[in-house]
């Protein structure tokens, strides 16, 4: 059940919405956790041939635009079915973009900084990731799955947004 708790959408709410929202039972939890993985892997397979026909810039703010989608249409979904099919596409999005990320830098940054420019990345990247777990989890115990799920797919679609304002829209953002 602790893994179930950690479906990254919403502070970890998407698996109590199966639960308790949507009245499933662990054995469907654990079905949407592993179409999850699914996706994940499904991901990781793509981003090397769409990173080569569309460029970086494209490839990360789609990942982050259509993760975003997922995580708002899951306040709209109603069945265990459609929440597993959002949950493929969410993990999918999050692993195009997380290995698009991780190639750029590692692509341009030397290699004798590598270790410390990586360091820094992912603790600046995770270092608000508690708090917004505990928010989005006030948020939906206060009021509700379907408003913390608007919010935070509203939230990836901001940085989607704001992303076509930067250099990352670029094929080669180095």
């Amino acid at each position: 059940m602790s893994a179930a708790r950690n479906l990254p959408s919403s502070g970890g709410r998407g698996s109590q919405h199966l639960k308790h929202d949507l009245g499933q039972p662990d054995g469907t939890v654990g079905l949407v956790l592993t179409a999850g993985a699914a996706g994940t892997v499904t991901g990781s397979l793509l981003v090397a041939p769409l990173r080569r026909r569309f460029g970086f810039g494209a490839c990360w703010i789609g990942s982050v635009a259509l993760a975003g989608v997922a995580v708002a249409t899951l306040a709209l979904t109603g069945r265990p079915t459609e929440v597993g099919a959002l949950v493929v596409v969410w993990f999918c999005c999050v692993s195009v973009g997380g290995i698009c990320s991780l190639s750029l830098r590692q692509e341009v940054t030397p290699e004798h900084l590598l270790g410390r420019v990586t360091a820094a990345f992912w603790t600046i990247h995770f270092s608000l990731g508690g708090l917004g777990a505990a928010a989005f989890t006030w948020l939906a115990q206060g009021h509700g799955a379907t408003v913390a799920f608007a919010l935070a797919g509203a939230g990836c679609l901001a940085v989607a947004l704001a992303a076509l304002f930067t250099a990352v829209r670029h094929p080669a953002p180095a």
